[in-house]
């Protein structure tokens, strides 16, 4: 069984941005956009949405040195030029931005996962979009690394991949709500299967499974 990493965050982005919300920044007169991106060093530096659209810096910010190939982000820019909307290819302001956790799925065995813990956790949001699922939650932690988890156990001759969201507190007590964003590749997965199921168990949706048509 493959072990979860312990989540590990860095944080580059103003505290206010991770509430996730527009109408939880104060009113400016610029226009933002605020997406989940994968960074790629080449053929140039360079924002990859999940729907492909690539995000060219308008200008080299000594920040992005900080930055790894294929490092997943959650970004807040501003469009630059003139370009037209829903083009492959576009130019940004960056206004700020920061590292999220990145992960892939994992193929398990039902005996393996019956024996993971499945502590609930809060969910905010949940999508899929390109090769990831992504998630947005929050922990109730206090002194202790919490570890999360996307696992699955494959099953090829069925339409539906079934995926699982597994949480581990580690014996935490309650303290404070963190809240992150979460991005799993389910890229090596997705061509054998036509839907996705996701089920987690939350303290809000109660044990849930969402479902997503693969593209």
């Amino acid at each position: 069984m493959r072990r979860v990493r312990v989540v590990s965050v860095v944080v580059l982005l103003l505290s206010l941005l991770w509430g996730g919300c527009e109408e939880e920044f104060p009113y400016n007169d610029w226009e933002y956009q605020m997406d989940l991106a994968t960074f790629k060093t080449m053929p140039e530096p360079q924002f990859v949405l999940d729907n492909g659209v690539a995000l060219i810096p308008e200008s080299r910010l000594a920040a992005l040195s900080l930055l790894s190939d294929d490092d997943r982000c959650l970004l807040l820019y501003e469009y630059a030029g003139d370009d037209a909307a829903g083009e492959k290819r576009r130019e940004i302001k960056i206004n700020s931005y920061a590292r999220i956790y990145c992960d892939s799925a994992y193929a398990i065995t039902e005996q393996e996962l019956s024996r993971m813990p499945d502590d609930p956790l809060v969910l905010t949001s949940i999508w899929q979009e390109g090769d990831f699922v992504n998630i947005r939650l929050s922990l109730d932690v206090n002194s202790c690394s919490h570890t999360v988890g996307l696992f699955y156990i494959p099953e090829i001759s069925n339409d539906t991949l079934k995926m699982e969201l597994r949480h581990d507190k580690r014996g935490d007590l309650p303290g404070y709500l963190d809240s992150d964003y979460f991005s799993y590749s389910i890229e090596r997965q997705k061509a054998n299967y036509r839907v996705i199921s996701v089920r987690l168990n939350s303290s809000n949706y109660g044990e849930k499974s969402f479902i997503f048509p693969l593209e």
